[in-house]
């Protein structure tokens, strides 16, 4: 046996109007504000951040003292950042979900070839072991994708360490990303 209830309009007994109108295309008006008690654990939302920049702000030199880590602060370009965890002034991306993360980031670096440059994904406030991608000697491009667990007080940030020679990145060539896959 089933049951049909058709209406129009549903009206609170001590309110002057419609507190919610049905129409007849499928849309639902709300006369005020609508609120939520508790939401069962069924009803979920997306949940994953993401983000994506396009590059960095400037052609940045690296002092090449030998044991400088260099965290890129102004990424531009942020492209999907819906929950704005792009924090593109310090180049932190801050989720305040914890999870595990997918991070990718591309350096462009022109240095000498007596020394070498590395890139880094810096993960949770530095407390986890860095992971990095290194190259030796003339201009190249440095590619890292890394993926970790990121704690819900955690960040991911983009370090260049290069060593006794200076090298400059070039910031149009330069991309960083990372979302919440699990």
């Amino acid at each position: 046996m089933s049951s049909e209830l058709k209406i129009t309009n549903l009206k609170h007994a001590s309110s002057s109007s419609n507190n919610l109108v049905l129409g007849s295309d499928g849309n639902v008006s709300i006369t005020n504000t609508l609120s939520a008690g508790t939401i069962g654990s069924s009803v979920t939302g997306q949940n994953r951040p993401y983000f994506y920049c396009s590059h960095y702000s400037t052609n940045q030199t690296m002092s090449g003292s030998g044991g400088g880590d260099d965290e890129l602060t102004v990424w531009l370009g942020t492209n999907g950042d819906p929950d704005s965890k792009m924090n593109t002034s310090t180049g932190r991306f801050t989720p305040s979900i914890a999870g595990i993360y997918l991070f990718g980031a591309r350096v462009y670096i022109e240095g000498a070839p007596s020394s070498f440059s590395r890139v880094m994904i810096n993960i949770n406030n530095g407390s986890d072991d860095k992971k990095y991608s290194e190259i030796m000697g003339d201009s190249r491009t440095i590619d890292i994708t890394r993926m970790a667990y990121v704690s819900d007080t955690g960040y991911a940030s983009v370090i260049v360490d290069v060593h006794t020679n200076a090298h400059a990145i070039r910031g149009d060539q330069c991309h960083f990303w990372g979302m919440r896959i699990a």
